[in-house]
Order: C-alpha cells, then sequence, then structure tokens
C-alpha cells in the first residue's frame, strides 16, 4: 500500500489508481470504468467490506499520486526498486 495506507484508515476510503490497458482497464459506454482490474477491486470492496475508489488516470498519474499518498493502492504495477521505495508490491 502507498503512503496513504494507515492504521486508522485501513478500510478507506482508499482511492485506486488504474491505467488504461487494453481488457485490464478501460471506460465502458457509459464512462464507467470497466475491465478485469476494476472487477477484481470491486469484488475485494466488497468481499472486504472496505471502501475502495477505483479511478482511471495515467501511469504518471498513478505514480505520483502513490508519492503524494493521494492514491493507496495501484493495480498491474510492474515491479520495480523506485515502486517498492513507495509500498508494497504483491504479485
Amino acid at each position: 500500500m502507498g503512503a496513504a495506507w494507515t492504521t486508522a484508515h485501513a478500510c478507506g476510503p482508499l482511492t485506486v489508481g488504474m491505467s488504461p490497458y487494453g481488457r485490464l482497464v478501460y471506460r465502458d459506454d457509459q464512462g464507467q470504468e470497466a475491465g478485469i482490474d476494476p472487477d477484481v477491486v470491486r469484488a475485494l470492496a466488497q468481499r472486504s467490506g472496505c471502501a475502495l475508489s477505483p479511478q482511471i488516470m495515467s501511469r504518471n498519474g498513478v505514480e505520483s499520486g502513490m508519492a503524494r499518498g493521494t492514491v493507496a493502492v495501484s493495480t498491474s504495477t510492474i515491479a520495480s526498486p523506485e515502486r517498492a521505495s513507495r509500498g508494497e508490491l504483491w504479485p
């Protein structure tokens, strides 16, 4: 989790940054987040009871949001030392 993750806010609300990429993340005809990643985030929120807010943004937007603490979770991220310095990376 990024800098926005704290014990006090362990169950949200947490912003989940997602970058558009094929069927993983896209906007449907109504402009809503769609794809595999948003489906997983919604299922995780439903099963955990945590308030997760999936938002589509550029990869740079996700990275800068993680650094500023405005994005707590990122999906489909490739591990790098720089990204690992901002939070935990799970396979």
